[in-house]
């Protein structure tokens, strides 16, 4: 019996994220942006972080890593500085 459950919840997780998935590219379609994939995502992150430190060594700082969402990059190593 325990075994069929956890089959049942291992399906119902396969289906879960199935579903997700199947939202996130019809927001991504309807974003305008369906026919990215990962690469060319990945590549022009790297190209806005590169920019993001040239322009964080001129006007604010590079205390943050790489892995730092863009948004909290702009916001408290960018635009702090700009303001004063």
């Amino acid at each position: 019996m325990a075994d069929m459950d956890e089959q049942n919840e291992q399906s119902w997780l396969r289906g879960n994220k199935a579903a997700y998935r199947a939202i996130m590219a019809e927001c991504l379609r309807n974003l305008g942006h369906g026919d990215r994939d990962a690469r060319s995502w990945a590549l022009e992150r790297a190209d806005v972080i590169l920019v993001l430190r040239d322009l964080c060594e001129r006007y604010g700082d590079n205390e943050w890593p790489d892995d730092l969402h863009l948004g909290d990059v702009l916001r408290k190593h960018l635009e702090p500085h700009l303001e004063g």
